[in-house]
Protein backbone atom coordinates (compact mmCIF):
# COMPACT_ATOMS: atom_id res chain seq x y z
CA UNK A 1 0.00 0.00 0.00
CA UNK A 2 2.57 2.46 0.38
CA UNK A 3 4.19 1.69 -2.65
CA UNK A 4 0.90 2.97 -4.67
CA UNK A 5 0.88 6.19 -2.31
CA UNK A 6 4.69 6.81 -2.91
CA UNK A 7 4.16 5.89 -6.95
CA UNK A 8 0.77 8.21 -7.31
CA UNK A 9 3.17 10.82 -5.46
CA UNK A 10 5.71 10.35 -7.59
CA UNK A 11 3.85 10.59 -11.12
CA UNK A 12 1.80 13.47 -9.85
CA UNK A 13 5.78 15.58 -9.10
CA UNK A 14 6.60 14.41 -12.66
CA UNK A 15 3.51 15.24 -14.73
CA UNK A 16 3.63 18.70 -13.06
CA UNK A 17 6.99 18.78 -13.44
CA UNK A 18 6.73 17.91 -17.46
CA UNK A 19 3.97 20.75 -17.60
CA UNK A 20 5.92 23.39 -15.70
CA UNK A 21 8.82 22.45 -18.62
CA UNK A 22 6.69 22.97 -21.55
CA UNK A 23 4.99 26.20 -19.96
CA UNK A 24 8.71 27.12 -19.73
CA UNK A 25 9.74 26.24 -23.70
CA UNK A 26 7.17 26.99 -25.35
CA UNK A 27 7.19 30.72 -23.14
CA UNK A 28 4.27 31.30 -22.15
CA UNK A 29 5.27 32.89 -19.23
CA UNK A 30 7.07 35.24 -20.78
CA UNK A 31 4.53 36.66 -23.01
CA UNK A 32 2.26 36.67 -20.38
CA UNK A 33 4.70 38.96 -18.48
CA UNK A 34 5.00 41.14 -21.37
CA UNK A 35 1.25 41.43 -22.38
CA UNK A 36 0.54 42.47 -18.52
CA UNK A 37 3.49 44.60 -17.95
CA UNK A 38 2.36 46.57 -21.38
CA UNK A 39 -1.57 47.37 -19.88
CA UNK A 40 0.18 47.87 -16.32
CA UNK A 41 2.42 50.94 -17.59
CA UNK A 42 -0.45 51.95 -20.15
CA UNK A 43 -2.63 52.71 -16.42
CA UNK A 44 0.73 54.00 -14.15
CA UNK A 45 2.32 56.35 -16.84
CA UNK A 46 -0.25 58.85 -16.44
CA UNK A 47 -0.28 58.52 -12.76
CA UNK A 48 3.92 58.31 -12.02
CA UNK A 49 3.98 61.76 -14.61
CA UNK A 50 2.04 63.65 -12.79
CA UNK A 51 3.43 62.53 -9.02
CA UNK A 52 7.17 63.59 -10.91
CA UNK A 53 6.06 66.93 -12.19
CA UNK A 54 4.30 67.27 -8.38
CA UNK A 55 7.40 66.95 -6.80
Amino acid sequence: MEFAVIAVGFLAVTVALMALWRVLGDGLLVQHALAVASHHIQAVAPVTIVDVFLY
